[in-house]
């Protein structure tokens, strides 16, 4: 299916400047450290695009974890919105509490 809409975010830590932020090694160990095993699930059965890629923090660290999703006309964006809030709901969605600054490639804009 082809992808209509994108929604992309950045996951970072939360840097209060008295704990040292977690390093990742591998897309993985970010997407663990940020997301439920069923947040993750969530986006691959409810998207038709989902890429990961770690980026750095301003002192060249990956400590931060990019997502994008795509999706199609089908209603999947509306899926997978349903199945996010039931998931928040049985606080099953986020691993840590993350800082999240949002990007979109569309019109409309999706925080949690």
């Amino acid at each position: 299916m082809a992808v209509e809409n994108k929604y992309t975010n950045i996951m970072s830590q939360y840097d209060d400047g008295s704990t040292a932020l977690t390093i990742f090694t591998t897309v993985q160990q970010a997407k663990d450290y940020f997301l439920t095993a069923n947040a993750q699930q969530c986006a691959v059965d409810h998207s038709t695009q989902v890429q990961y890629a770690l980026v750095a923090d301003d002192n060249g660290d990956n400590t931060k974890l990019k997502r994008t999703l795509g999706f199609d006309f089908s209603g999947q964006g509306q899926e997978y919105n349903n199945r996010m809030i039931e998931l928040i709901t049985a606080n099953d969605w986020g691993a840590t509490i993350p800082y999240t600054t949002v990007e979109t490639t569309d019109a409309f804009r999706i925080n949690y």
